[in-house]
């Protein structure tokens, strides 16, 4: 209906990467670039009996499709390379492959007649490390802690490539791991390797640098409000295999295996926060710290209650409990009575929170309580290296932060507006706080200086205009100051000319690269300077690792 009502008017098709695609997909693609015309291209196609006619390329598309979905049918392997030269002379007619370099070559950027250039990109890591000092302090913290928060085992000494190994507890790390650092036979609970890799797990050197410090001390966490099931008797302390040997129902395995795995997930966010700054971080902390807190507070009134309900109780019922389960009670009952008549259920809603009470031959209640006192001891000892870790005085990551933008402001090489990415509000939030008794040698930094996260979005295009005028065919107004220094969280790294700015640093890196491209992408994509400077920060001992889930 469009291209009826507007036949002159240019098509634009954006689309993601389709899944389950066929050949019928270019063809589909092409037509609408068409305006909706059947014939396109003539291209060589060879037959089964190799016969080579010439035909419609939208047509040889869908014989090849069908030749390959009986291939599939018959459980065959399809040949491909049969068809090569086909599918590559009918798609090169329709496909932009151009790279910066083949778009110079062609000269396609020219102005005024004038040959254009890309900026050039100057890459360079940015390497930082904690004064040893710091480091020191934090080590004397760890030993003091051995005994009355790691009963007698050193963190310290935990191999991280082995622990990480470890994909699925269904006890306190301090359980698992005591065995093993006192040399006795492993539990059956640690089931990731044999007896001879299991005595590796502490055989590590003590570790000397800051951030294997603390997320070797995030391993001996337990998080025990996100696994409260495997408190159960049925499910403590058992191996893969035992609890495989269960016969669980699907429903019930899925929330059994999610509550073995998902200290995987949080050991990789805190990770990330850790490696973006303490503050990120510390702020994990507190948070857990908090829901700690609630479980506990519910667990002594005689209730297990899950994060998502008591989030639920106090914003919905004031920490209500009977009016909570009152409701959810009512709310099966509906349900139960729909089914009962054979009516779809699909729209109602399951209210309320669930009445659990746990009793001492359901669950190890003790243990319980025991092991939110040690998650609680180890929170107290991650808070204290953090709130170190956080000084100005000594945090190495934001001292060589500084430096740098200081380093590029007075060679003056890539003009003088620096865009900065992190992926935390949280430590976007903490640079607001720490960079200006850093920049006191800047003239104006404040006043040149905005800091954007994701809740100031209402003012993220006036911001952006403000840093990059040029880019953004904006007028400064007189009661408004141009922006020179702009850190933002992802919510700027897409859909943004910011251009202006010849300098982008990266303070953390984010886990997803095409996310980094398209940060970069903010600067790179016009001509308006000749190079362009691109920094990303890193510790001298940054863990990389894939979280085996």
């Amino acid at each position: 209906n469009l291209l009826e009502t507007s036949p002159d008017a240019p098509v634009l098709l954006l689309t993601a990467t389709p899944i389950n695609n066929s050949l019928m997909d270019f063809a589909n693609q092409i037509q609408l670039g068409l305006r909706g015309s059947m014939v396109s291209v003539p291209v060589q196609y060879r037959t089964k009996d190799d016969v080579i006619q010439s035909i419609d390329f939208i047509e040889a598309l869908r014989l090849i499709q069908s030749e390959a979905r009986k291939a599939e049918k018959a459980g065959a392997q399809f040949d491909w390379s049969r068809y090569d030269s086909t599918l590559r002379s009918g798609l090169r007619h329709y496909l932009v492959r151009s790279t910066r370099q083949g778009v110079e070559a062609e000269g396609s950027l020219q102005k005024n007649g004038v040959q254009q250039h890309f900026p050039r990109t100057i890459v360079k890591q940015l390497s930082y490390r904690y004064a040893d000092s710091m480091v020191e302090s934090v080590r004397e913290l760890c030993a003091d802690a051995v005994e009355k928060t790691f009963e007698g085992i050193d963190p310290l000494r935990l191999n991280l490539d082995l622990a990480l190994e470890i994909t699925q507890q269904t006890m306190h790390p301090l359980d698992l791991f005591a065995p093993v650092f006192e040399g006795k036979a492993k539990p059956v609970a640690l089931d990731a390797f044999d007896e001879d890799t299991t005595r590796m797990l502490f055989q590590g050197e003590r570790s000397g640098s800051l951030i294997p410090i603390v997320f070797k001390i995030i391993n001996f966490l337990g998080f025990v409000p996100y696994r409260t099931d495997l408190y159960r008797h049925r499910y403590y302390g058992k191996s893969k295999d035992q609890i495989s040997d269960l016969g669980l129902k699907t429903d019930e395995r899925t929330r059994i295996n999610t509550q073995r795995t998902i200290h995987n997930i949080l050991h990789v966010t805190w990770l990330k926060r850790l490696e973006s700054s303490a503050a990120a971080l510390l702020k994990s902390v507190e948070y857990y710290g908090a829901r700690l807190d609630v479980f506990e507070r519910y667990l002594s009134r005689g209730y297990v209650v899950s994060l998502s309900d008591a989030a639920e109780l106090e914003s919905e019922y004031g920490e209500d409990l009977e009016k909570a389960f009152s409701v959810h009670e009512r709310s099966m009952k509906k349900i139960q009575e729909a089914l009962d008549a054979g009516e779809d259920i699909s729209g109602m809603k399951i209210e309320g929170v669930e009445r659990r009470e746990p009793s001492q031959q359901e669950y190890r209640i003790e243990q319980l309580r025991k092991d939110i006192a040690r998650d609680r001891n180890i929170l107290s000892l991650l808070r204290a290296i953090l709130q170190r870790m956080q000084s100005f005085d000594d945090s190495g990551k934001i001292h060589a932060f500084a430096d740098e933008i200081k380093s590029l402001i007075a060679k003056g090489d890539h003009g003088k507006k620096i865009l900065v990415f992190s992926f935390f509000a949280d430590t976007i939030n903490y640079l607001h706080e720490g960079m200006s008794p850093l920049m006191k040698d800047i003239p104006g930094f404040e006043a040149r200086s905005e800091f954007l996260t994701g809740l100031s979005r209402g003012k993220t295009e006036e911001i952006a205009c403000r840093f990059a005028p040029v880019a953004k065919k904006y007028v400064i107004k007189d009661e408004e100051d141009e922006i020179d220094f702009l850190f933002a969280t992802d919510v700027l790294s897409e859909g943004q000319n910011l251009q202006d700015a010849g300098i982008l640093i990266n303070y953390d890196l984010h886990w997803n690269p095409v996310r980094m491209i398209q940060r970069n992408g903010r600067i790179q994509k016009k001509m308006l300077m000749e190079s362009i400077s691109m920094v990303s920060i890193e510790s001298e001992t940054t863990l990389q690792f894939a979280a085996p889930i």
